[in-house]
């Protein structure tokens, strides 16, 4: 905080005592004035600064969903014409992978779809409900998708038998597995 100007008895027009501690203290109210003044300035702008980040980063988002969901649906598109065989025989071995770059083009798109749904969340317009979920599906979606690096390390996550059970509407991306843990066979 600024430090209040000392005011010179001499330079005051009055001599008595209480004019002089009335003047200290007038002066002093300015200087709090001023500075009250200053900071709710420099609150102003740095609210309006905020806002416009926040808009930059909400056109960023649409932007990025779009740029990023576009080419993301073209690989699924087109894995799932290599798989139909349309330009060829598709080997057993090759449907397996042609499986697995769709398994994670969905699994990336998720990711788009969940980055989203925080912008969402920031902007306040997501609505959120309690669902009950099954979970041996998406669990078994991310053990498939780390399986490649999995297979040179000791096996310590093993799919059990579905589960019998409501499957949601709308399934949840795979979890996010430590692939780490898939090569060195440690657990987090």
């Amino acid at each position: 905080m600024t430090e209040v100007p000392r005011v010179v008895e001499s330079e005051l027009p009055v001599r008595d005592p209480r004019d002089v501690e009335y003047a200290r203290l007038l002066e002093a109210e300015r200087v709090a004035r001023a500075e009250a003044e200053r900071q709710r300035g420099a609150a102003e702008r740095a609210r309006a600064e905020a806002e416009a980040a926040a808009r930059a980063k909400s056109a960023f988002l649409a932007t990025m969903s779009h740029e990023l969901r576009t080419p993301l649906n073209a690989i699924i598109g087109y894995a799932e014409l290599l798989d139909l065989g349309i330009f060829g025989a598709v080997t057993p071995a090759q449907h397996a992978h042609l499986e697995r770059l769709r398994a994670s083009a969905r699994h990336l798109l998720g990711l788009v779809s969940d980055v989203l749904d925080l912008a969402k969340i920031d902007a306040g317009r997501l609505e959120v409900r309690r669902e009950p979920a099954v979970t041996g599906m998406p669990i078994a979606a991310a053990l498939a998708l780390v399986q490649p690096q999995a297979t040179t390390a000791p096996r310590r996550c093993r799919p059990r038998p579905a589960t019998h059970g409501r499957t949601p509407r709308h399934p949840a991306p795979p979890p996010r597995l430590d692939r780490g843990a898939a090569r060195t066979g440690t657990e987090r």
